[in-house]
């Protein structure tokens, strides 16, 4: 193996661009995305921000079929604790509490659509975490976003044809959309907010 680049903090989810410059990063605890630049690239090991100040925890990241963007998976939102210690040093704190003890943070399930310049594209999230939650990864592919899930026993999709377009402001779309392949019936509603 070869080290293209170091010095991250929590390096989790990674996706190469479609001309092969550069490799998109998750930085979880950073609550961040960094483009770092890969050989023969003349800034190759160097990096800088795609996007930050996401709303939740980024995991994994996929390329679109097109190449233009990425979706990138947010595993869970952000504690209110890490307002005043940041995500890094909550996540270690927590580390050390027993389980049992540790505080219940709200389910959902949200995936951002990231431009290569990385402009936020949509925002898809189930507030509930009734259809798609705790989600480490997306994949698109045949006219379908698919979401893993973390803590769940299932996979969903959603049909993109479904999804408003780009640039889009709050929109409502009914899950049965969604094949859970789980209880959770299409009474459901999934809310997508850009």
């Amino acid at each position: 193996t070869h080290v293209v680049s170091h010095k991250f903090y929590y390096a989790n989810g990674v996706a190469v661009s479609a001309d092969g410059t550069y490799a998109a990063v998750c930085e979880t605890d950073r609550l961040r995305v960094l483009k770092v630049w890969l050989p023969p690239h003349p800034r190759a090991g160097s990096s800088e921000v795609l996007i930050d100040s996401l709303p939740g925890t980024p995991d994994g990241i996929s390329r679109s079929r097109r190449g233009t963007a990425f979706w990138v998976s947010l595993v869970s939102s952000i504690p209110p604790s890490s307002k005043w210690f940041g995500p890094a040093l909550v996540r270690g704190l927590l580390a050390r509490v027993p389980e049992n003890r540790r505080p219940r943070f709200p389910v959902w399930g949200a995936v951002l659509k990231v431009s290569n310049q990385g402009q936020l594209l949509q925002w898809l999230v189930d507030v509930e975490g009734e259809t798609a939650s705790k989600i480490p990864s997306a994949h698109e592919e045949g006219g379908r976003l698919y979401f893993g899930n973390l803590a769940g026993e299932y996979v969903s999709y959603i049909n993109l044809a479904d999804l408003p377009p780009d640039g889009s402001e709050v929109n409502d779309i009914a899950a049965s959309s969604i094949d859970q392949g789980h209880e959770h019936g299409p009474d459901s509603k999934q809310q997508y907010t850009s």
